[in-house]
């Protein structure tokens, strides 16, 4: 899985799904949605070798993504609910590149 490009489609579905308020946004994103993507490829790597489990993969994935939610939580001057619909939007694209990559459904 080629998970840079993965990165750059969760932008974009969150860009999209941000609309004009998305520049606020967008500094936050890239590094989150970016570590998140890495995060990923590291478990399809282990996962691979055979040195994590389904239930460890899943423990990771979701300490990175709570952390991530945190940090795009915090960003002053955006509310809620466009929060959560930008990362809802990532976190699909993140989720069927994960189910493709190594078949486990952690997201």
């Amino acid at each position: 899985m080629d998970w840079g490009q993965v990165a750059q489609n969760m932008l974009q579905a969150a860009k999209t799904s941000a609309g004009n308020d998305w520049p606020k946004l967008r500094d936050y994103a890239e590094n989150e949605f970016k570590n998140l993507s890495t995060v990923a490829g590291q478990i399809e790597e282990r996962k691979n070798q055979g040195t994590i489990t389904e239930v460890n993969a899943e423990f990771l994935i979701g300490q990175y993504q709570a952390a991530a939610r945190g940090v795009l939580f915090a960003v002053e001057g955006l509310t809620n609910l466009l929060i959560q619909k930008a990362w809802n939007a990532a976190m699909a694209v993140l989720a069927q590149a994960i189910d493709t990559a190594i078949g486990w459904s952690l997201v």
